[in-house]
């Protein structure tokens, strides 16, 4: 090994031993970790998953029917917030500047519908426009990203049916001409496009989307972390909070 390598490997392993947690990279606008909510049993419903990058954008579900469940020991020993597809999801309390031109966001989530429809990740929409943008999992059970206006709209998708239960990381990276930079699972690129289109909005939601003044699109299945930048993140970056994911949750990377 060079004394160029060597270097470079002790500059590599200081870098990595020095990222903690999500809130150690510049520009983390929301950090739910299912980890860290208290004072829930199991099977509880959620009514406030707070938001640990420290801008309190909160996630909340003020009606009582429509509340996710807390569910422990799912995913590597850890809990999840478990949606049932029907009417669950979370309203964050102040929009956050995601899923916009640029952006970063990585989901711990796992997807048991064998039989879907569209369903939504993160979402974003407003009570009178028809249209919105939406990270979600597409009717083949194939991570995508698009923006639906008046029915239809452009997106990128993966090539993979994801409806099998099994964890996964999900990343959406976003560059700041509004092209998708990355759509990846595991850390490896699935999916990808050079094609220009807005993917303007703030985040709204999650586990559902708005369309046209109504709620549509619902989430089935379990999100253990939700962690949102307002940058398209380097590949050093992504690499590290891909890195964390993978260990806490004990997911191999591609």
């Amino acid at each position: 090994m060079s004394i160029f390598t060597m270097a470079y490997s002790a500059v590599a392993r200081k870098r990595a031993s020095s990222f903690t947690d999500p809130t150690d990279i510049a520009g983390c606008q929301l950090w739910l970790d299912a980890s860290q909510i208290t004072g829930l049993n199991d099977g509880d419903a959620v009514a406030t998953w707070s938001d640990e990058s420290g801008n309190d954008n909160d996630a909340t579900q003020s009606e009582s029917t429509y509340r996710p469940l807390y569910k422990t020991n799912i995913v590597n020993s850890k809990p999840v917030v478990r949606f049932d597809g029907s009417n669950d999801y979370l309203e964050l309390d102040s929009a956050v500047s995601a899923l916009g031109a640029e952006c970063s966001a990585f989901i711990v989530s796992a997807f048991p519908d064998t039989s879907p429809s569209y369903v939504t990740l993160l979402g974003h929409g407003v009570a009178s426009a028809t249209d919105y943008t939406q990270l979600a999992y597409d009717t083949s059970g194939y991570l995508t990203w698009r923006r639906k206006s008046a029915g239809a709209g452009p997106q990128v998708t993966g090539n993979a049916d994801l409806t099998d239960g099994v964890f996964r990381i999900c990343t959406a990276i976003g560059n700041a001409n509004g092209s998708i930079a990355r759509l990846g699972i595991d850390g490896g690129t699935y999916g990808s496009s050079a094609t220009t289109f807005s993917i303007t909005g703030t985040l709204s939601y999650i586990g559902v989307s708005r369309y046209n003044g109504s709620l549509e699109q619902y989430m089935k299945g379990d999100h253990a972390e939700v962690i949102v930048y307002d940058s398209a993140l380097s590949d050093s970056d992504r690499g590290n909070v891909e890195s964390y994911l993978s260990t806490k949750y004990n997911i191999a990377l591609s």
